[in-house]
């Protein structure tokens, strides 16, 4: 693989203000990448592609309020807003963030931020080689006479559009000047994900199930069947039998998509308390968090659980520990 990047970017003092300096940061740039995936010991193209981006940024810090002004019951208050766009073979995106610092004493501290943010599809996921396995229908159903067949596809999708998510957030961070050995923060988050990109079926349950009824065509026409081993870089036959087009009771496709959404939302609880002892330093830490995850293929299905399922994140986890 290859990668280059150019980038000219400024940081500096824009004016003061009553709780400090507010500071500019930006930049433009231009990225570059190309990927070539190779087996050696085939000597077979798994993957070739590349992607370039030109991009803006801005980012913006005011103080509005410091200690220093001893303003009674806000001891802090700082905006933050931040914006970038990029364009590049993947389309267009501007991503914008805000966010807030509020501290009405110095024990407390409250947080809060609002952003949309993007990643773009891998050069794997657009560019992996598209492959054709010939299946008896039996592997994804039953139902079907034992000829019957079924054609998979798999690889990646040169049209996959950006992920895409909008982030909010909020803590309450306590840190009290009575006991400067002790630092709490509670942090709730919520992250609502579209166009994620994955690859959809991730099992061989595929006929008859709802979930996947958008990425199986029943009863293709030999036509499309042409047209989808032609674009085919690989065809390999699983049935033990020549290729048939008219035993091709379905196409299960299984290549990367770009799925409808994900929405994951939690609480994180964290805290540590220092003291002396002895010689040395004794310090406890702890953490609790609550996660709640859901998923959904296509626009029309209905959302199911990913937290606390087999694969996927806990829905509660928590971790104490001592230091000395």
């Amino acid at each position: 693989n290859r990668s280059e990047t150019y980038e000219i970017g400024a940081e500096g003092l824009l004016f003061t203000l009553p709780g400090g300096e507010a500071r500019l940061a930006t930049g433009a740039g231009y990225r570059y990448n190309d990927f070539l995936y190779l087996s050696i010991s085939s000597n077979k193209i798994n993957a070739d592609g590349d992607e370039s981006s030109r991009f803006a940024y801005a980012e913006l810090s005011l103080p509005l309020i410091g200690p220093e002004q001893g303003i009674g019951g806000i001891e802090r208050l700082e905006l933050t807003g931040a914006v970038r766009t990029e364009d590049g073979d993947y389309g267009r995106v501007t991503t914008p963030k805000l966010g807030v610092i509020f501290s009405p004493s110095a024990n407390v501290s409250l947080k809060a931020s609002w952003g949309k943010s993007f990643k773009a599809p891998t050069l794997v996921q657009r560019y992996f080689a598209q492959n054709a396995i010939y299946y008896p229908a039996s592997t994804f159903g039953t139902g079907y006479p034992a000829d019957a067949a079924a054609l998979w596809l798999s690889g990646g999708n040169a049209n996959l559009r950006p992920e895409r998510a909008r982030t909010r957030s909020a803590s309450l961070a306590f840190h009290p000047e009575v006991l400067p050995q002790l630092e709490t923060e509670l942090t709730w988050f919520d992250i609502d994900y579209t166009e994620r990109v994955l690859r959809p079926i991730t099992t061989y349950n595929v006929f008859g199930n709802p979930i996947y009824a958008d990425f199986v065509y029943y009863d293709p026409s030999e036509a499309v069947l042409a047209q989808a081993v032609a674009n085919a870089s690989n065809f390999y036959n699983y049935v033990g039998a020549p290729y048939d087009a008219s035993k091709v009771v379905a196409i299960v496709d299984g290549r990367y998509v770009n799925a409808a959404r994900q929405r994951i939302k939690g609480v994180d609880l964290s805290g540590s308390y220092r003291a002396d002892l002895g010689p040395g330093r004794l310090t406890v830490r702890g953490s609790a968090s609550w996660l709640d995850s859901t998923q959904a293929l296509t626009a029309a299905q209905s959302p199911y659980d990913l937290a606390g399922t087999l694969f996927n994140p806990a829905r509660i986890n928590s971790r104490i520990g001592v230091v000395w």
